[in-house]
């Protein structure tokens, strides 16, 4: 359609636990989306949905935040397991490692 916009989206409604027996939540992320952007939803047409059961791994209490990236002797990880469980977890201690090598390393801004 011409002079349409094209808006993709990932997100968790419902808990892991439950999400195969989650209710149609079309309705909420339209609202959500409708606060986020000031606009209604009314004429966007769903174009694809994917359910991925189990997209986040189960992280039972306490939740580790933040563990350290510098294991010492120069050597560094990374991943979802040193931050929160998820891609966004992944990149964000990635960025963590960045800053602690280049620490090491003794690079100044």
């Amino acid at each position: 359609m011409v002079g349409a916009g094209l808006a993709g989206l990932t997100c968790a409604v419902t808990p892991a636990t439950t999400l195969a027996a989650a209710p149609d939540d079309e309705d909420l992320v339209r609202l959500e989306l409708e606060r986020l952007w000031s606009t209604s939803t009314r004429e966007w047409d769903l174009l694809v949905r994917h359910h991925v059961a189990a997209a986040l791994p189960a992280v039972p209490p306490p939740l580790a935040l933040r563990r350290p990236v510098a294991l010492g002797d120069g050597r560094f990880v990374a991943g979802d397991h040193r931050d929160t469980s998820s891609i966004q977890g992944a990149m964000a201690s990635g960025r963590r490692v960045a800053r602690a090598v280049a620490a090491h390393l003794g690079a100044t801004r």
